[in-house]
């Protein structure tokens, strides 16, 4: 797997990434996941993380996000093995919240705080969340309801993955570790996205 940070394996653990692109702007948009595998990370885990995601994509992830957003695909791929196995599914996913307004900046992005049961920044993690709407943007903040409805579909990842028997989790280079979520903290300040790493992130 392609990166530009040094590879850090980590047991039982399974990447993901969702990309995406601009619909009429040169803009690529990365989130990362991270997930436990109950058992060993094997191509079937690593696959059915893929199919897992691109279905929450598909049916919840969307729903939250501008019209200029379009999704193109899901990889997973081991944690533990630098060359491990390795899974890809194609997305071909618009967003479909709709704005009367054309104006969009990919720059920003709705952060919401990963909690775990652990204390400590290892143990703590951010999803920025794909571009929303300019309607959800106000002066210095977003709207609290579309961080609301992040945290709903967040909700909705957390449950699929746990019956997938994948929990979506924070992983942790320092100590070697993945740490279960178990909350969300959205913050409602406005957020530059592009100060993190897409392909590293938590």
């Amino acid at each position: 797997m392609a990166s530009v940070v040094e590879f850090i394996p980590i047991t039982g653990l399974i990447r993901a990434r969702i990309t995406a692109v601009g619909v009429g702007h040169n803009a690529t948009l990365m989130n990362l996941f991270n997930f436990a595998a109950a058992g060993i990370v094997d191509a079937a885990s690593v696959a059915s993380v893929a199919t897992m995601l691109a279905s929450w994509v598909t049916n919840h992830y969307k729903g939250q996000v501008s019209e200029f957003v379009r999704f193109t695909s899901v990889e997973a791929w081991s944690g533990e093995l630098q060359f491990g196995p390795m899974s890809t599914a194609y997305l071909d996913d618009v967003g479909t919240a709709i704005s009367s307004s054309t104006i969009i900046d990919y720059a920003w992005a709705p952060l919401i705080g990963l909690k775990t049961g652990t204390r400590g920044r290892f143990a703590t993690g951010k999803w920025y969340a794909f571009t929303p709407v300019l309607v959800t943007v106000q002066i210095g903040n977003y709207d609290p309801t579309h961080l609301d409805g992040l945290v709903s579909i967040a909700e909705q990842l957390l449950t699929a993955a746990g019956e997938n028997n994948t929990p979506w989790c924070v992983a942790s280079e320092t100590r070697l570790s993945t740490f279960p979520i178990t909350d969300f903290k959205p913050s409602p300040r406005l957020t530059e996205q592009t100060r993190r790493r897409p392909d590293f992130g938590r």
